[in-house]
């Protein structure tokens, strides 16, 4: 990627520097140390004014280029003012928190939980006060980093209450002037913070906050009066009331404390922070997708697929579980979910490529204001540079494996296993015969659906980027079947493929058989198919996808690589990961490089979950680990 290194930094990058710095200071400051939070926020500020700065020479670049009759260059990465500030505000909170949970501190960071933490008569009562508003700013830090307008509210109002909080109880500046400046960096870059939250009716989701919270109250009330009768102590209304309510945010002000008051307020402030926390989930969870578009949407698709489907998983974008982005004049879609905060894309985008650009542009900023972080699974190498335009970054995933009918035979030495394979299950009587979905009669289509539900073995359909939901639907009759028949006539199994429409060639979608068939079997239906396939002239066919293929087949690398090999190996064990490979290796394949694009590398193990969650790979029942392989 272009651009300076300043553009390649990440907030990440930037909160490391940061927290960094802190440290650093603590150390050099000694007794003076309290002014490291001041330190850090500056820090955390100075970066969202470079980031202003470098932003408004780009659009002054822009304009010049524009008024000279030179194509400005495109800008299209995302503000990252939001991060820092979420980073700034996550520093500030755990050093509150921590000032505020722990004993004294000595020596050089002494300072900075006097700072944090003022003294005075009042200070349990602060440090109570204090955790409740850390808390808080801790949850409210991934939704101001995925510029959440509710989060922003949140924590202006917290850094108030922090600013008035220091201030009231002994005029304690320094710690002031900390939530005062997180406060002005919040109000200051208040236009960045501009998403969406799920939650339409904040109102209820706020009251039913607070009946549970007046329900944890409550049962502090009642344990203090039943506690205070069972010991046959005096109470009042005022005092139970008083104790329960500081219980709620960690403050025991019976003195001396006891063994059931420290039971009672652990217990009281566990119950509201976890309040707190399933009411900022609820209000701040990033808007859903929807499982599916319109009726409208997808035939628009279909026209797109059937008209400029030029790339192998192009047609995969039909499943009916999918959403779709179109740009402004319905040239160009891609296809996607979002599922827990992040929109996964399938595959590249399909249409006019000279619309991809735009259309991806303006789906980074649909999925900003949504506060989804955008993931592409299934890159191909011709459009990852438009991905990475976009401020993505591209890491390699694995091999679609692509077989030229053209260059295929069953003879020499190099086969010989494959042939070898085929010429026993045409000795044993097999058969193959191949047809469109539209001329399937009722009985075969009976028969598919119960060699399907037999080699599932009670799991569900999988697959997302790189297969169809089903293999029977009717409104996609030109799909391929490739099927294999016993001596008797009866069905063993069968492979599925949809059409290249652009270029004519095929793709797999599924292969299944029962479980009696012959070794080599699926062997035989794929040569079948190439056979039948270099007859009608088409290019190319592409068969499996082999994950970290690369990895797999490259013996020679160094000792980290031999390292991830084995957990890739071990992944086998559920994931068909190897099998795969040495199945797809049988046909001598060009092995075609696919992409997971991220907005950062930080987003992959939450990526990966979502991936397996919407490929259904993630176990079930009797789990993934039974799963078939792709040949016996």
């Amino acid at each position: 990627m272009g651009g300076t290194e300043r553009t390649l930094d990440s907030p990440a990058r930037e909160a490391a520097r940061a927290a960094s710095g802190v440290v650093t200071a603590s150390r050099l400051l000694g007794p003076s140390a309290h002014w490291v939070g001041i330190w850090s926020i500056c820090i955390a500020a100075g970066r969202c004014v470079e980031h202003a700065q470098g932003s408004l020479m780009e659009k002054i670049g822009e304009v010049e280029a524009a008024s000279a009759g030179v194509t400005p260059r495109r800008f299209p990465h995302a503000s990252r003012v939001p991060g820092l500030i979420a980073a700034a505000t996550a520093i500030f909170a755990c050093l509150s928190l921590a000032a505020a949970t722990t004993g004294p501190w000595h020596g050089v960071v002494a300072g900075l939980q006097a700072a944090l933490i003022p003294s005075g008569a009042a200070q349990g009562v602060v440090r109570g006060l204090v955790v409740s508003v850390s808390i808080g700013l801790l949850l409210l830090t991934p939704s101001l980093a995925r510029r959440q307008h509710r989060a922003w509210v949140a924590a202006a109002m917290l850094s108030a209450v922090a600013t008035g909080l220091f201030l009231l109880r002994d005029i304690d500046v320094p710690s002031a002037f900390i939530a005062g400046l997180l406060l002005f960096c919040l109000w200051h870059w208040r236009a960045e913070f501009y998403a969406a939250a799920s939650a339409r009716r904040p109102a209820r989701a706020a009251a039913a906050a607070a009946a549970a919270l007046a329900l944890v109250f409550g049962y502090g009330v009642a344990a203090l009066i039943w506690h205070a009768a069972a010991t046959q102590l005096s109470w009042s209304w005022t005092g139970v009331m008083s104790q329960a309510g500081w219980g709620m945010i960690g403050q025991d002000v019976v003195a001396p404390g006891s063994d059931f008051s420290q039971g009672l307020v652990a217990s009281l402030a566990v119950g509201g922070a976890l309040i707190l926390a399933a009411l900022a989930w609820v209000l701040l969870r990033p808007p859903r997708s929807g499982a599916t578009s319109s009726d409208r949407e997808w035939r628009e698709a279909q026209r797109l697929v059937a008209t400029a489907g030029s790339d192998s998983l192009a047609y995969f974008a039909l499943r009916r579980d999918k959403r779709y982005f179109f740009d402004d004049g319905h040239t160009v879609f891609l296809a996607y979910r979002a599922v827990a905060g992040i929109a996964l894309v399938s595959g590249d985008p399909v249409g006019d490529p000279a619309a991809v650009p735009g259309l991806l542009d303006h789906f980074m900023t649909y999925c900003r204001q949504q506060a989804w972080r955008v993931a592409a699974m299934g890159v191909g190498e011709e459009l990852r540079p438009r991905w990475e335009d976009v401020g993505l970054k591209t890491i390699y995933v694995g091999d679609e494996a692509v077989v030229r009918p053209a260059s295929f035979s069953l003879a020499g030495r190099s086969v010989r296993k494959l042939r070898q394979s085929v010429n026993r299950l045409e000795r044993l009587g097999y058969n193959v015969s191949l047809c469109r979905a539209a001329e399937l009669d009722a009985e075969t289509s009976a028969a598919l659906s119960k060699v399907s539900k037999i080699w599932r073995e009670g799991q569900p359909e999988r697959g997302f980027s790189m297969a169809l939901d089903d293999v029977h639907r009717p409104d996609l009759v030109d799909t391929l079947f490739v099927l294999g028949r016993d001596t008797s006539g009866a069905l063993a199994g069968f492979l599925h493929f949809v059409p290249v429409p652009a270029t004519g060639d095929l793709s797999l979608s599924v292969m299944r058989r029962l479980p009696d068939t012959p070794n080599g079997f699926n062997e035989f239906l794929v040569s079948s198919l190439l056979a039948w396939a270099r007859e009608q002239g088409i290019e190319r066919v592409s068969l499996n996808f082999a994950v970290f293929g690369s990895l797999l087949r490259d013996e020679s690398a160094g000792s980290a690589a031999r390292v991830a090999r084995r957990a890739v190996r071990y992944a086998d064990r559920f994931f068909q990961v190897e099998r795969l490979l040495n199945f797809n290796r049988k046909f001598q394949p060009d092995w075609v490089p696919r992409y997971l694009a991220v907005e950062s590398r930080a987003d992959v193990p939450a990526v990966g979950l979502v991936v397996l969650h919407l490929e259904n790979l993630l176990p079930r029942g009797r789990g993934a680990a039974n799963a078939r392989g792709a040949s016996s």
